[in-house]
């Protein structure tokens, strides 16, 4: 396939190479304008250390990339505001660089698409849709580089979302919508406390698979990953299974143990909402032949946790937990959306308090159908702190009558001062329902009772004093 070796500035207007040819710049900075390019791949790259390897895609300009599509350099400016379709690998590298998205990249075939960047950045307002490929991740990787999901922008992963680094990582969703349907948080390979961060700050994060994973791990070495949501709308494993935060060690038939990761989630604003819980530790490992071939089959390891969930504000939305949770300024609620009077259930041995600036939130459909916490597995506690908050909301209509009686909470272990909670019917503090804590395992809400009626009341006086006069 013929090369081309550009040492100045050229539009790729001005070269329209065919479907078969491949386009080979070096030291070059490329302008792209109106029309349509079908080419077989093409690799924009600096060699030196100057500015050099630039990209420039305007938004009335369409590339068709048959197979490999590589850009990047040393403080290369890439803009693709244009329509990208990609059939093969897309790799945008290099250090000192600024990528911006605003228009769309579009994969299909076994696309696969790695942002691999040294002390970078990339700005992403646009779309990227992976939507229709056969197996290959998104992957963010490189050292000392942030990505940014803007407001406007969507990305679609199919298969997954990774952030891969040797170093500090940083991708940020502030406004912008994330679907996948993997998510493995990080894969380190060879490098000693790499650190992967996540940020929800506004925006959606979805995902719709069966597999979710907060790990550091990969194949030798300790890498950490942590997930910061002080905003925006996370929802995990709509597909099923638990949503696990683990380190995670892997071997081949070598018998090669590789070191521990870490997985961390700091909750502290949005909502968070699990469909099938959370859980730390192994659940599976990938083995590996001698070659380092991965294979599908998961192989149980057991005894290697890394995982850890602080829960400082915002809201957790589930119906299981198997983790100890310490609620320290958020609000827990009971079941998902589309329950009617659901059961979260905390895993046997497992443990759940409540500070008092924390809340616990449940529906209340009818006298027989409301949201309750179970505890009550083996070892299992619950502990409320003074002045905690308890938070109902009457669904459909339902009025309790006088006196009636839920029983919210149930554990092996339950422990709090009742007559130090605050009870919140829909919306509104309230003194008139009232809680008990019955053999240290149930806490109990009462409805408020009746009152007579004032002028009840005083009818009956009258008559009293009127038969008293009747009897003079």
């Amino acid at each position: 396939m013929p090369e081309f070796d550009v040492y100045t500035q050229i539009p790729l207007a001005g070269l329209r190479p065919g479907a078969a040819a491949a386009v080979h710049l070096t030291d070059a900075s490329v302008t792209m304008s109106a029309g349509t390019y079908e080419i077989a791949s093409l690799h924009i790259w600096n060699l030196g250390d100057v500015p050099t390897g630039n990209f420039f895609m305007k938004e009335d300009a369409t590339l068709i990339v048959n197979r490999s599509f590589y850009m990047g350099g040393c403080d290369s400016q890439i803009t693709l505001a244009g329509k990208i379709y990609v059939n093969d690998v897309t790799w945008m590298y290099g250090s000192g660089s600024a990528v911006t998205l605003s228009g769309e990249l579009i994969s299909s075939g076994k696309s696969e698409i790695q942002f691999m960047m040294a002390s970078s950045s990339m700005l992403i307002t646009g779309l990227i849709d992976f939507s229709n490929t056969t197996g290959s991740p998104l992957t963010l990787g490189g050292y000392y580089t942030t990505t940014t999901v803007a407001a406007g922008a969507v990305i679609n992963a199919k298969y997954s979302l990774q952030l891969k680094t040797s170093a500090y990582q940083n991708f940020y969703i502030d406004g912008g919508q994330v679907n996948v349907h993997r998510f493995y948080g990080q894969r380190v390979k060879n490098y000693l406390g790499s650190l992967a961060n996540y940020h929800m700050k506004s925006g959606t994060f979805s995902h719709f698979g069966w597999e979710a994973e907060l790990t550091g791990k990969d194949h030798d070495n300790t890498g950490v990953v942590v997930f910061n949501q002080s905003g925006g709308l996370v929802v995990m494993n709509q597909g099923g299974g638990t949503f696990n935060l683990t380190g995670q060690k892997n071997a081949n038939d070598g018998g090669k143990v590789c070191t521990l990761g870490v997985g961390i989630y700091n909750l502290s604003g949005g909502r968070l909402v699990l469909h099938r819980g959370i859980s730390y530790g192994v659940v599976g490992q990938y083995a590996e032949n001698a070659d380092a071939v991965r294979i599908d089959e998961a192989v149980a390891y057991s005894g290697y946790a890394g995982g850890q969930f602080n829960f400082t504000g915002g809201e957790l939305q589930t119906e299981s937990l198997s983790i100890h949770l310490d609620n320290k300024g958020g609000t827990l609620i009971v079941g998902l959306d589309d329950a009617q009077g659901a059961t979260l259930f905390g895993a046997e041995g497992m443990t759940y308090s409540q500070s008092a600036a924390s809340s616990l939130a449940l529906d209340f459909i009818a006298l027989d159908q409301y949201d309750k916490l179970d505890y009550t597995g083996a070892l299992s506690s619950v502990f409320f702190e003074d002045g905690t908050h308890i938070r109902i909301t009457l669904a459909d209509g339902f009025s309790p009558e006088n006196g009636e009686q839920f029983d919210i909470v149930q554990a092996a272990l339950l422990s709090g001062n009742a007559d130090m909670f605050n009870i919140w019917i829909n919306g509104v503090l309230t003194s008139d329902w009232t809680a008990e804590i019955l053999g240290s395992t149930t806490l109990r809400l009462k409805a408020p009772g009746i009152p007579e009626p004032a002028f009840s009341a005083g009818l009956i006086v009258l008559l009293a004093l009127v038969r008293g006069m009747r009897r003079r």
